[in-house]
């Protein structure tokens, strides 16, 4: 069944299983369900399921991207869980998703990432090239092109969190640009502009 709503279990084995290997295979329907198990209850803005976001997330990666590598994946899926929820760790991630998926999650499940503030930390070079940059910057981006998309206009506090993260978004250093960022980027002010004018 194909949902605009979310990405179902059905639609994702679909749409990657004549592309990916049977191990990448296997261990994205595995962050698929491991994160449909960690969101069953929760709520994203207090209206919606944040399982469907956090699909919809992916369905961007997949669907408008192209990306079909497994760790990349595999974080869209998880980014939004908590290192405070039950059941979470960066050992259980590590372990079952390896250590790629832990780094990038040590950034994207914080709650007040920021790419600003991302990149005005005092990071020394060796530092920043050792860091997954682009990929948290594809899931953070598609992050806030969901959350333009689905916007509910009624909730004014939410309107403003997302202008504020989106603001900060379009002036990204340019060295850290490529083809997906560039073309997040230019969906994020599509749709800021229609929702902001």
């Amino acid at each position: 069944m194909n949902s605009p709503d979310f990405l179902s279990k059905e639609e994702l084995s679909s749409l990657l299983g004549r592309t990916v290997n049977p191990f990448d295979f296997h261990k994205i329907l595995s962050a698929y369900e491991f994160a449909e198990n960690a969101f069953h209850d929760d709520v994203f803005h207090n209206t919606n399921p944040l399982w469907f976001h956090v699909t919809r997330v992916t369905r961007i990666l997949i669907e408008e991207l192209n990306i079909q590598d497994a760790d990349l994946l595999c974080c869209s899926l998880l980014f939004k869980i908590s290192q405070s929820k039950e059941g979470f760790s960066r050992e259980i991630i590590e372990l079952n998703f390896g250590s790629y998926s832990a780094l990038m999650l040590d950034y994207l499940s914080n709650e007040s990432f920021s790419p600003k503030e991302f990149f005005a930390n005092a990071l020394s070079l060796e530092q920043f090239n050792a860091l997954p940059v682009n990929d948290i910057l594809i899931i953070h981006l598609a992050d806030c092109l969901d959350n333009l998309r689905n916007f509910s206009s009624d909730l004014a506090n939410v309107k403003h969190d997302v202008f504020r993260k989106t603001a900060s978004l379009i002036k990204l250093p340019v060295h850290i640009k490529n083809e997906n960022i560039n073309r997040l980027l230019d969906e994020i002010k599509f749709e800021r502009n229609k929702i902001f004018g």
